[in-house]
């Protein structure tokens, strides 16, 4: 990939969450967007990742999630 992802973020309140924003290529090619990459801590062993972006019109939509486990 051409574009290198600097993300900005800080960990929330709760302790548990990082947002992490960016920017990089849109997904039709007509320039660059916003998204948001979120780590959320369920247990020591246990995480989730999301990922965001943002559309022209302001709304954040979801285009993945996993969880991810410590075995």
């Amino acid at each position: 990939m051409a574009n290198i992802w600097h993300y900005v973020g800080v960990l929330e309140t709760d302790g548990v969450t990082l947002p992490l924003e960016s920017e990089g290529p849109k997904f039709d090619g007509s320039g660059i967007g916003k998204y948001r990459d979120t780590i959320k801590l369920i247990d020591e062993n246990t995480w989730l990742f999301t990922s965001d972006f943002q559309s022209s019109d302001g709304a954040w939509s979801q285009f993945m999630n996993g969880v991810h486990r410590r075995v």
